[in-house]
């Protein structure tokens, strides 16, 4: 349950953050696609709903490795700590230990950890019930229409879909719908309202054939089942709902070019659109409204300004070729800032850690290689905080990441604040002064993940290696006794008081 728990705060908490980023920046690079096709536009919304819905799932492979005790292979631009290793042999090769820049992890309390989850669980299951109530709703009503013919214009249906390689579409009238809608996904219908037959004039009814065959040729029906499902786990951010509202606009205005550029003028149909939408508006009731949520229509937004205006408007577009370029350029500074901000992912840690928990990575531990101590760390918790000290280290390593020599070096880096997360503690050296390595340069901190393996063992590993270098294999640590450590402490004195 804490690992559940811990996985949906996470995933929470980097879509806040990174849903608004994306829809940030999704507005600004639409407006290199402002006089491009709004295919194209339609496109890059559907790209920023893609990226903010699974972008915050790298969060939880990470927050998976890091629990799991797996090092993570990431590899940032930082300062390295060189050492001699390599697979034997008369040929030797230097690997690098990086620090590499950790997921920032960020404190939430218990208790509102588990409110959180609590709450967006709750949320997700709901939102996941009216997605399928709608879809229920939605199935009752179609079943209620009836076919009916278009005898002026069903040559001209039955042309239009022939050229356009779709299946014969079947046409229906009902009540249940306000305004005309297409429905289905392997045989579309297109469901009329009953008005539609005795009132519309045969320029709305072009019109109207041609706008919800558009959506059928697109296959929008399908794609807004998979853009609904994109949407229900990030539903709950404002954000969300702007680049929903952003790619439902779109839509409807690249069908409104495709059905326009099949009519005389575009003012045609910029004026049917008005006459039906004036229509619907006085014959539609307020307890119509969202029965076609999923079904696509004249009138599934209420951008219908933005939609006249965009008929309407001086033909200023670019050339097919320019408009391409164009979306490409659009959606690859799109794609590379989603892929920036996932470098930055914040993980899920508790807000404290209980003095019991830290109290038993306290003490002096000590790694050994053929018999012979090499590492040694000696950690004290104090006022919920623990830090203490590490041994540097000469190592070797083969190509699996095992030692093939270790030794000791001449002083020792502090350990000033250590973060214990599940089960694995974090240690963040700090150098002190300046340290020449076996491969020349100076030595900075390095990075070690520790983990508990029984009363007295435990396991340390390096938290961070270069590209090339094999995983290293975790050290045994064994920690002394409080008897061994005070005879420690009695030779110590004792060979000091020889030495006066």
């Amino acid at each position: 349950m804490e690992m559940i728990e811990r996985l949906v705060i996470t995933y929470l908490a980097n879509a806040v953050w990174m849903t608004s980023l994306i829809a940030l920046a999704a507005i600004l690079v639409a407006k290199l696609l402002r006089h491009s096709p709004s295919a194209y536009l339609h496109v890059l919304w559907v790209m920023a709903l893609i990226f903010a819905s699974l972008l915050p799932l790298t969060s939880l492979h990470n927050a998976l490795r890091v629990d799991g005790g797996v090092l993570t292979d990431s590899v940032g631009n930082a300062n390295t700590n060189s050492f001699l290793g390599g697979a034997g042999g008369s040929s030797q090769k230097f690997f690098s230990l990086t620090k590499l820049p950790r997921q920032r992890a960020v404190p939430f309390v218990p208790r509102l950890t588990h409110l959180l989850a609590v709450v967006y669980l709750v949320f997700f299951i709901y939102r996941g019930l009216s997605l399928c109530w709608a879809w229920h709703r939605m199935q009752m009503l179609v079943r209620g229409a009836r076919c009916r013919s278009l005898p002026l214009h069903q040559a001209a249906l039955e042309d239009y879909c022939s050229e356009s390689r779709l299946e014969r579409v079947s046409i229906e009238s009902s009540n249940d719908f306000p305004s005309p809608v297409v429905v289905g996904i392997w045989r579309p219908r297109l469901i009329l309202p009953e008005w539609f037959f005795s009132c519309a004039s045969e320029e709305e009814l072009l019109s109207t054939l041609c706008h919800e065959l558009a959506h059928v040729r697109r296959h929008d029906f399908l794609l807004n089942l998979a853009y609904e499902i994109l949407f229900l786990p990030i539903s709950f951010h404002p954000a969300a709902m702007v680049i929903k509202s952003q790619i439902e606009q779109s839509r409807e205005l690249a069908c409104d070019e495709i059905a326009a550029g099949n009519l005389p003028t575009h003012g045609a149909y910029a004026r049917a659109l008005m006459s039906i939408a004036q229509t619907v508006a006085a014959t539609s009731s307020a307890s119509s409204s969202g029965r076609s949520r999923y079904a696509l229509g004249l009138f599934v937004t209420d951008a219908l300004e933005a939609r006249i205006m965009n008929l309407l408007k001086k033909r200023n577009r670019t050339s097919k070729t320019w408009g391409r370029a164009q979306a490409a350029a659009a959606s690859s500074l799109l794609a590379a800032a989603c892929l920036m901000a996932s470098a930055f992912s914040i993980q899920v840690a508790a807000a404290g850690n209980t003095a019991a928990e830290l109290k038993q990575f306290a003490g002096t531990w000590e790694g050994k290689f053929r018999g012979k101590t090499f590492v040694s760390l000696k950690l004290a918790a104090k006022d919920g905080k623990i830090a203490g000290t590490v041994s540097r280290v000469r190592i070797e390593m083969g190509a699996n990441g095992a030692l093939t020599d270790a030794s000791p070096v001449t002083g020792e880096d502090a350990i000033p604040d250590a973060a214990l997360e599940g089960k694995v503690l974090h240690l963040n050296t700090k150098a002190k002064g300046h340290v020449s390595t076996i491969a020349g340069g100076s030595e900075e901190s390095i990075q070690y993940d520790m983990r508990l393996s029984g009363t007295d063992q435990a396991e340390l590993q390096i938290a961070g290696v270069s590209a090339g270098m094999p995983v290293p294999v975790p050290w045994k640590l064994e920690r002394k006794s409080a008897t061994d450590e005070h005879l420690l402490t009695v030779l110590s004195i004792a060979k000091g008081l020889s030495q006066l």
